[in-house]
């Protein structure tokens, strides 16, 4: 029989092995685990920092071509919006419709945008309105109602609504005026461009009614009037509201409205064509000069298309189509696609 003691003598014993719950040995686990040292760590953070600094500029620009859409979008309903008007009224709406009344405020005026809620599928809004003293609409509060569908996603609004007069009444703002031609707009007995520029009749809207300016009983631009095509004719365009030069300006002369408080959809007072329209006698996009005397800047800035889309604005054109024009767009073009019958060769760039 062989024997086996001299092999079970030499034989050592296979030890204990523990294991860990990935299914190795503690030995190797322990081996496998070893910790980031700090340098490591620190280029790990290095490369995340680096990755969030390359990517949050495509994520902004991406959101910022969100709510440019958006905004064109917005201007396109407000432009088709229009047309339905004059197909159903043989008119495009005024730019504001200017009565005299008895009781002060004696001038009361109805605003362009307050004719087309209809269009914009408030409905409901409109019929709650006072459609013969659009005063009335002020007190009630419903003039302070904000439509998101009339304000531009990219615009900063400091206020909305923005509570004015003694006791306060809320107006609520917008960002899109439309197209009041090439001069000036204010009331014919007050405002900053009455010694300034002439009040603009030659664009797409203007003021009406029996208390119209400059001429009395002035009536609303039909489709037959616009004689330099209508895919060459501004209908609407953005209106912004963030200019710290005009905001302080406006605190050194009196306490003025800062640019904020501009773009009333509802104004019903004598400026009410202030709020409604906007012209290009001032460059696109015009911020206040601080070297310029006050009436004449404050003039320019608060008749300004503009934005806070880098580069330039959207528009929206008498055809219903909407472009974006840049900030560099030239004077002479952009004076001539504000007005309906100029008569200039100017094509959209």
């Amino acid at each position: 029989m062989f024997d086996d003691s001299r092999w079970r003598r030499r034989r050592r014993p296979f030890a204990a092995v523990t294991w860990n719950g990935n299914g190795l040995p503690l030995a190797a686990a322990r081996q496998n685990g070893r910790g980031f040292t700090l340098v490591e760590l620190l280029v790990v953070i290095a490369i995340i920092g680096v990755l969030v600094a390359l990517l949050l500029p495509a994520v902004q620009a991406a959101r910022e071509a969100a709510r440019r859409m958006q905004c064109s979008n917005n201007l396109k309903q407000l432009a088709l919006g229009a047309q339905n008007y004059h197909d159903r009224l043989r008119s495009f709406p005024p730019g504001t419709l200017a009565k005299t009344f008895a009781a002060a405020p004696k001038s009361r005026s109805t605003a362009l945008l307050v004719f087309l809620l209809n269009e914009m599928e408030q409905s409901s809004l409109r019929n709650e309105l006072d459609p013969h003293d659009p005063y009335v609409n002020i007190t009630n509060g419903l003039a302070g109602t904000v439509l998101p569908v009339i304000v531009c996603p990219s615009d900063v609004i400091p206020q909305n609504p923005v509570p004015q007069g003694t006791p306060p009444n809320l107006y609520g703002v917008t960002s899109y005026a439309g197209n009041g031609g090439t001069g000036g707009t204010y009331y014919r007995f007050y405002g900053y461009c009455k010694s300034v520029a002439t009040q603009s009749t030659d664009g797409m809207f203007c003021e009406t009614g029996p208390n119209s300016a400059p001429v009395a009983g002035q009536d609303s631009v039909r489709m037959s009037d616009v004689l330099d095509g209508t895919s060459n004719t501004l209908l609407f365009g953005e209106r912004s509201h963030v200019d710290p030069a005009f905001d302080v300006a406006a605190a050194a002369n009196g306490g003025q409205q800062v640019i904020g408080q501009y773009g009333f959809w509802h104004s019903a007072g004598g400026l009410a064509i202030v709020d409604a329209t906007l012209t290009t006698l001032p460059p696109l996009n015009y911020r206040t000069d601080p070297n310029e005397v006050w009436n004449t800047s404050a003039c320019l800035r608060t008749n300004a298309f503009g934005s806070l889309h880098p580069g330039g604005a959207n528009f929206g054109l008498v055809d219903g189509s909407v472009q974006f024009f840049a900030d560099s767009i030239e004077m002479t073009v952009y004076r001539a696609l504000s007005t309906r019958a100029g008569g200039e060769i100017a094509q959209v760039p």
